[in-house]
């Protein structure tokens, strides 16, 4: 079970939610590095979906709140393959600002749909 206090410090430190919360995370940090080191587990910022993550959030869920901050008030869904893969809320919008904002059936990279 991951610290509530240590959550807040991972996601206040700019840490996503999806890593936060993961098991790799957490191994990694004990190690002493700053993140699990899995360069194959990527988010949509490269055009994934974290496809080894490992935590007590279930994948269907990830589109329910910000990808940031765990807000479950959203302004955005990020597209990942067609699919819609994470939830934003306005204030974390800008941290994926580089992403197109629009038609999700149009596009198979990463992109943002207004909720």
């Amino acid at each position: 079970m991951i610290d509530k206090a240590a959550l807040q410090r991972e996601l206040d430190s700019g840490v996503n939610a999806v890593c936060a919360t993961c098991q790799h995370h957490w191994e990694g940090k004990a190690k002493g590095r700053g993140s699990c080191g899995d360069e194959l587990c990527v988010g949509p910022a490269k055009a994934g979906t974290f496809p080894n993550y490992k935590g007590p959030m279930a994948r269907e869920r990830f589109p329910t709140f910000c990808l940031r901050c765990l807000s479950p008030t959203l302004a955005f869904q990020v597209v990942v393959g067609g699919d819609k893969a994470f939830g934003l809320c306005h204030y974390h919008r800008r941290t994926f600002e580089f992403l197109q904002t629009g038609d999700a059936l149009k596009s198979v990279s990463p992109l943002l749909i207004p909720v």
